[in-house]
C-alpha cells in the first residue's frame, strides 16, 4: 500500500522535483522490504531519488549501501 501510494505520487504530472525524489525514495524502501524483498529494484528507485535530488544525504547514504 505504501509503495503504491508513493508510486502514484511519483507519477503525478505536476509534482515538484523534491517531492518526486522523496516518493522514489519511499518506493525504493518499500521494494527492498518484505514482502517483496527485491533489493535490486529498491536500489534502482533509490538511484532515481538521488538523481532527482542529490542534495539529500539520506538518498546518497542509502545508495552507497546499495553499491556494497
Amino acid at each position: 500500500m505504501v509503495r503504491d501510494s508513493a508510486r502514484h505520487i511519483f507519477d503525478a504530472p505536476t509534482i515538484a522535483t523534491e517531492d518526486k525524489a522523496y516518493a522514489a525514495y519511499v518506493v525504493g524502501l518499500a521494494r527492498a522490504q518484505p514482502p517483496e524483498n527485491d533489493r535490486a529494484a529498491g536500489c534502482e528507485w533509490i538511484a532515481r531519488a538521488m538523481n532527482l535530488d542529490p542534495s539529500q544525504a539520506r538518498y546518497r547514504d542509502l545508495l552507497a549501501q546499495c553499491q556494497r
